[in-house]
C-alpha cells in the first residue's frame, strides 16, 4: 500500500493562520496574475474591489479585513509591475 505524502494526508500538521493566508494569497496572485494577462480581468481593478470588500468585512470580523487589506495592497503593486 502506498503512503499518501500529499499536504492534506492525516498526519500532515495543520497550516497556522499565517501561512493558509499566504497561501490563499499567493494562489490569488497568481490566478489574477494569468487572468490579467489574458485580459478576462484587470488586476488593478480586482484589488481595489476587494479593499472596498475587506472595509466592509472589517465592520464584523477585523482580522479578516486585515488579510484582505494585505492581499489587496499586493495585488495592486503587482498591477503596477505589470
Amino acid at each position: 500500500m502506498e503512503r499518501d505524502s500529499s499536504p492534506l494526508s492525516e498526519k500532515a500538521a495543520p497550516p497556522s493562520d499565517a501561512s493558509t493566508i499566504r497561501a490563499v494569497g499567493h494562489f490569488a496572485a497568481l490566478l489574477l496574475t494569468v487572468l490579467h494577462r489574458e485580459q478576462v480581468l484587470d488586476m488593478r481593478e480586482f484589488a481595489d474591489h476587494l479593499a472596498n470588500f475587506a472595509t466592509i468585512t472589517g465592520e464584523t470580523d477585523p482580522p479578516a479585513r486585515m488579510a484582505m487589506a494585505y492581499w489587496a495592497g499586493v495585488l495592486r503593486e503587482a498591477a503596477h509591475e505589470t
